[in-house]
């Protein structure tokens, strides 16, 4: 199973180096699906958590706690759990491809089996974070 990544924006300490901006996916208003696509991406399947604090928010310094550094699934994309709060914090905008999916699976991610996540253990997000 291959899972596609989205949100891994390279300000995060969980992000990836040469990811893409997160400040150049903010956006001045909501999508107009917007409530749909945070609930989307809040209610996935845990896949990987590390223990400790929650993460803060990059953009604004004086909001700490913002979520917990997990990575969510919904056995097709994979993206960390502050994903949500940035969409409906900053209205960051998600790759029409992933908000496509969301909407074809009417907004609610597929729970995966305990065998599907056992399979997803070998993908590199349950293995040792890149930059904490």
């Amino acid at each position: 199973m291959t899972l596609r990544e989205v949100g891994f924006y390279r300000e995060l300490r969980h992000g990836h180096r040469n990811g893409p901006k997160l400040v150049d996916a903010v956006r001045q208003g909501p999508h107009p699906r917007e409530r749909e696509i945070v609930g989307y991406l809040t209610d996935a399947t845990t896949l990987a958590a590390a223990p400790g604090p929650l993460v803060d928010d990059v953009l604004d310094g004086s909001s700490e706690g913002v979520a917990p550094l997990e990575i969510a699934t919904d056995g097709t994309w994979v993206w960390p759990r502050d994903l949500s709060y940035y969409v409906g914090r900053y209205h960051v905008q998600l790759p029409a491809e992933f908000v496509d999916h969301m909407q074809r699976h009417g907004w609610e991610p597929r729970t995966l089996t305990a065998a599907e996540l056992e399979t997803l253990t070998s993908h590199p997000f349950t293995r040792a974070p890149r930059r904490l």
